[in-house]
């Protein structure tokens, strides 16, 4: 057994012990592993109910860079794209990367201009699902790069054997995190407050150690870098 629970059986074994319920009763394997993914979505993006420290920056920053196609202003983000974090380019492979400034999608609209030698700022256009990153104006060269660094959202686990996609030092705050979702809809709330209070103990304490050591940046790579795959992927 792993030292961490930190695939989708062993967090719900050990999710199934701060349950008090060692063999399915009320709880099902799948609403188990119902409130294991959200509580996993939760911590991999930031959006954790803590009173302690507050919402953290989201976990599993990851990088992708593409070749601009000449006059082409917008370009597709992977799949697991949760937010940007920053984004950098150059005109040329020679040049050296700028970060870009972000510019409101309203600006950009009211203020069209077909495309220049550099892109001045980049904006974001969509809705939640479906974002495309905008360059403003665009480039009229095919010989500038994109660099966009931005938060991932972790895929969801459907079978036992699946990885958590976490750093390790995260894996059993996540259950307590998963036990506090259980309890809370069971409408059991000393329990779910207590959850509460040991993901928070827990969560808290490791996210020092993790920013202290920078392992987010060292763990992007561990657990997948672009796109759904362990491989580059460009944005097109």
């Amino acid at each position: 057994m792993a030292l961490t629970p930190n695939t989708l059986v062993l967090q719900r074994d050990r999710l199934r012990l701060l349950l008090q319920e060692p063999a399915a009763l009320y709880w099902t394997n799948a609403q188990l592993n119902q409130y294991i993914n959200e509580a996993q979505l939760n911590v991999a993006v930031g959006a954790v109910p803590s009173r302690v420290s507050g919402l953290e920056f989201p976990l599993l920053a990851s990088e992708a860079f593409t070749a601009s196609v000449v006059d082409q202003e917008l370009y597709s983000l992977p799949p697991n794209f949760y937010a940007l974090r920053t984004v950098r380019m150059k005109q040329t492979s020679t040049a050296t990367y700028q970060e870009m400034p972000q510019v409101d999608i309203e600006y950009a609209r009211v203020h069209p201009r077909t495309s220049a030698p550099t892109a001045e700022a980049y904006f974001l256009w969509g809705e939640s699902g479906t974002y495309q990153l905008g360059m403003y104006p665009a480039f009229n060269t095919a010989t500038a790069t994109i660099w966009a660094t931005y938060w991932r959202t972790p895929t969801e686990m459907t079978s036992d054997p699946d990885v958590l996609q976490l750093p390790l030092e995260l894996h059993v705050a996540n259950t307590y995190l998963a036990a506090h979702k259980a309890w809370l809809e069971r409408s059991h709330q000393l329990e779910s407050e207590a959850m509460l209070n040991m993901f928070i103990a827990e969560y808290t304490a490791y996210m020092v150690f993790i920013t202290r050591t920078q392992i987010n940046s060292k763990r992007a790579i561990m657990v997948g870098t672009i796109g759904d795959t362990d491989t580059e992927r460009t944005l097109y």
